[in-house]
């Protein structure tokens, strides 16, 4: 086996490495998967006396010959997966259906009821198997693939893989013993017990593949496809609450404020003495009258949106948007290398701090914690430019308030489809109240009843009695009615 150094670059951003060493370190990888894979299924081939004492189905005759040809089973399934991997290694593709079919009339047959519902029990215990491996199969796909060379777009074809595996079991099992019922228990059982261990075999192969340098960097993208996926936007945040919640409490820097615990968890935390948001709550100053809104300033959220006990947490972030704490704070005392006008700090974590405890719902003080995940990030990401960085550092309050704002009916008569959309549309009737222009698209959407568009529309109603298609709900006066009319539906 040909010698690799640990500083060989397999990875897809270099050059493709020579075909020896790439097939070299493969069979080293198999040399492990087999190993582990025989072990595994040679144990539970040997300890499955029992298989049949509760299946009277199956002859005598047929136990006898299961427990005569175990040792068979474990030699078949050893070249299977040998043959397997020298096919794969040496460019042949799995087909996706089994290597050891069958299309001829001599071997159709009729399942009985019996027979199907073992076929269903075999197909629960791959899908298990499958779902076992996962979280390490997505790694060692990349990994395989890019020492086979596969193109980046291509459909993964491990030979490491479940896939492979099946193929194996299947084919020993079909090969040695004849009979249906003893071959679908047979493999319903070597199966069940690989699900346990199928991790296990691929962990020390993906660090194997880690130490000589092929894609060292995926563990990332690992990470990012995590199987508590929600299959629904609504299991989004409790889903968030689980994995926020599981932290060690030590651990939690955007709750405790602790640099060390920051540092820990890789959380940028500003290093501050004081917390100025705290500041700015003990201060009686800061809990006076707001401020007449400016008609060109962002608009406040309106309180009806939003719950009562959440009133007097969206005021305070209405204050804190238009006159910030920490950027006064940082203007008078910032620490060494933070530029107030040009550095971007993530405010959310000392916002929690300071209104953490006026939150009693824990649901939300996690949506706090997200927000203030997500600008960590933007933050952090070098990708962005400095000058949008800049720009999304402006935006942490009012997407926090958005945010921990809860959805609730619109006022009557009014149409609200997204929480900006009633702010801007409240803003604009205060304006409208106070004599000021309207901004263009922003008026309510009203539903008026039947007897209202009459009133407002003499026309449409006097076409309606007239015998012409009149109000029907929304759809009053249009498309033109069948009596020859124009409709009167207004510019």
């Amino acid at each position: 086996m040909a010698d690799l150094s640990s500083t060989t670059d397999f990875s897809v951003q270099g050059d493709a490495p020579a075909r020896g060493a790439s097939h070299a370190l493969l069979r080293e990888c198999f040399d492990m998967f087999h190993a582990s894979a025989c072990s595994v299924a040679r144990l539970s081939i040997e300890t499955s006396n029992d298989l049949f004492e509760m299946d009277a189905a199956v002859p005598m005759e047929a136990v006898f010959e299961f427990k005569s040809r175990r040792k068979e089973w474990t030699r078949k399934f050893d070249e299977a997966l040998r043959s397997l991997f020298e096919k794969r290694i040496g460019g042949q593709r799995r087909k996706g259906r089994r290597p050891d079919a069958e299309e001829s009339l001599r071997t159709l047959r009729l399942l009985s009821d019996v027979d199907a519902q073992k076929q269903g029990v075999l197909g629960d215990v791959t899908r298990r198997l499958a779902a076992a491996a996962k979280e390490e199969l997505h790694a060692l796909d990349h990994r395989v693939g890019a020492l086979l060379g596969d193109p980046t777009g291509l459909d993964a074809d491990n030979p490491f893989s479940p896939a492979y595996l099946l193929d194996a079991i299947g084919m020993t099992s079909r090969s040695v013993y004849a009979n249906p019922r003893v071959w679908r228990s047979v493999m319903e059982r070597v199966v069940t017990d690989l699900i346990p261990a199928i991790s296990k075999i691929y962990i020390p192969i993906n660090r194997l593949l880690v130490e000589r340098g092929v894609l060292p960097d995926i563990g990332a993208i690992v990470r990012a496809r995590s199987n508590l996926y929600p299959n629904d936007d609504a299991e989004v945040l409790p889903l968030f609450d689980k994995l926020i919640n599981e932290v060690h409490p030590s651990l939690q820097a955007w709750r405790t404020l602790d640099l060390r615990a920051a540092a820990e968890a890789r959380y940028r935390l500003l290093p501050l003495g004081a917390n100025p948001y705290a500041a700015a709550l003990s201060d009686p100053a800061d809990g006076g009258p707001a401020e007449a809104a400016d008609p060109n300033d962002f608009p406040r959220l309106d309180a009806m949106m939003s719950r009562r006990d959440l009133h007097p947490i969206l005021e305070t972030l209405d204050r804190w948007q238009r006159d910030d704490p920490m950027a006064e704070h940082l203007r008078r005392c910032a620490p060494a290398g933070i530029d107030s006008a040009a550095t971007p700090v993530n405010r959310i974590p000392w916002i929690q701090a300071a209104l953490g405890a006026r939150i009693a719902n824990p649901s939300e003080r996690n949506t706090i914690d997200v927000v203030g995940f997500v600008f960590d990030y933007i933050i952090r990401d070098i990708s962005i430019p400095p000058r949008l960085r800049l720009m999304f550092d402006g935006l942490q309050v009012p997407i926090l308030k958005v945010a921990a704002r809860q959805r609730r009916p619109a006022p009557a008569g009014v149409r609200s489809d997204l929480p900006g959309q009633s702010a801007i549309s409240g803003h604009a009737a205060r304006l409208r109240a106070e004599g000021g222009s309207s901004p263009p698209n922003t008026r309510p959407t009203r539903h008026l009843t039947c007897a209202q568009t009459n009133a407002r529309y003499p026309r449409a109603s006097a076409r309606r009695k007239s015998g012409a298609r009149g109000c029907t709900g929304r759809n009053w006066g249009w498309p033109p009615s069948r009596a020859g009319g124009r409709s009167s539906h207004p510019a």
